[in-house]
């Protein structure tokens, strides 16, 4: 690794095209059964090798299930849950300003990656890179599906979405003025904004098993 990472998924969010389903399953979206572990617990494997710790952000709604969750997942670095107390993003940078690295890997906790992704992701050298989803983007929907960045960086970004191109190309376009800065295309598997995009992932995995 190029520096000491804290790894950060943002897992907070609901989304209202998801509701249904996550009654029917009694689970938020980001802790859905996915092959043999949960989309959270993906991503926790795919990050435990490339950082310190684990943080996970999520809403006071959520924290007791989240906290049983947790408790079932092996992690060979700390794993913390922290919890928003503002709504929006500003809570989740708020939260993230706990973190003992300096560096962040950064991503969405209802995002389902390669297993090589994020390390690819955390092997850049650039002090602030912005992942922009390749599987979208020639349909012009520029999405940001990660980030590795410097935690002083997030004074900057509480007024923004940071899955919002526009006001992040603006912040990023800065860092690559100065030098400081990239933006890189990386595919996801999976956005698990709806309920066929899910079934679409168990499928998947359910493939990769037989």
């Amino acid at each position: 690794m190029a520096s000491s990472l804290s790894g950060v998924i943002l897992a907070s969010g609901e989304g209202s095209r998801m509701r249904q389903l996550s009654a029917q399953l009694q689970l938020p979206k980001h802790l859905f059964p996915l092959g043999s572990t949960s989309v959270l617990g993906r991503l926790i494997g795919q990050m435990q090798g490339l950082c310190q710790e684990i943080l996970i952000i999520t809403s006071a709604a959520q924290e007791k299930v989240f906290t049983q969750h947790l408790q079932n997942i092996t992690s060979s670095v700390p794993l913390r849950l922290l919890i928003k107390q503002e709504n929006g993003f500003k809570g989740d940078f708020a939260a993230i300003n706990a973190a003992q690295q300096d560096n962040l890997l950064l991503t969405m906790g209802d995002l389902v990656f390669a297993d090589h992704i994020l390390a690819t992701l955390a092997q850049q050298t650039t002090p602030n890179v912005i992942a922009i989803d390749r599987t979208t983007a020639p349909h012009f929907d520029f999405r940001i599906i990660g980030g590795k960045i410097q935690k002083e960086l997030l004074t900057q970004l509480k007024g923004i979405n940071p899955e919002s191109f526009w006001p992040m190309f603006k912040l990023v376009l800065g860092q690559i003025w100065q030098r400081k800065g990239k933006i890189i295309f990386l595919p996801s598997l999976f956005n698990l904004n709806t309920p066929a995009a899910y079934h679409k992932a168990v499928a998947y995995f359910q493939t990769k098993t037989e």
